[in-house]
């Protein structure tokens, strides 16, 4: 008992440094060790108030109602979480995957640790859904002037 007391106050006593340390640099930086335990409040907080889980993988602070938002470099409301990385959640406990514009970033290996991790969280019946460029938008874009839809997909409308 009195070794976890020591280490919450530990914790606590390094997370009012950190703080203190941010504030007079007027930067926020959030270190790993307090991403990760934030991060796991919000996956278990997600998994125990929400009765059909969805996980938006890379929510690039484009948050979805209801969904677990997470982001290799998260906001306030978001999870982290590194795609190419074991995903810190049980077998089985997503209903929905989804993620947009994130695979392509990933190394092949990574790519492929996404897409087996996506398909180890997700329950029987759910539903992967992965999202990348269209190639031809991407060549349309490079196009002298631009055509309106390579503009519209620049301004993302």
């Amino acid at each position: 008992m009195k070794s976890q007391t020591h280490n919450r106050k530990r914790f606590i006593a390094t997370t009012a440094s950190i703080v203190l340390f941010t504030v007079l640099l007027g930067v926020l930086v959030i270190p790993p060790l307090l991403r990760r335990h934030a991060s796991r409040t919000i996956f278990d907080s997600y998994l125990a108030t929400k009765a059909v889980h969805m996980l938006e993988i890379g929510a690039g602070a484009m948050d979805k109602d209801g969904w677990l938002n997470t982001d290799i470099e998260p906001t306030a409301k978001e999870a982290f979480l590194d795609a190419s990385k074991t995903f810190p959640l049980p077998d089985k406990s997503m209903h929905y995957v989804h993620s947009e514009h994130v695979i392509e970033h990933l190394t092949f290996d990574g790519g492929l640790v996404m897409l087996k991790e996506s398909f180890r969280v997700l329950d029987h019946g759910g539903r992967v859904r992965i999202a990348t460029p269209s190639l031809l938008k991407v060549v349309a874009v490079l196009q002298e002037p631009p055509t309106a839809q390579a503009s519209d997909y620049i301004t993302g409308k």
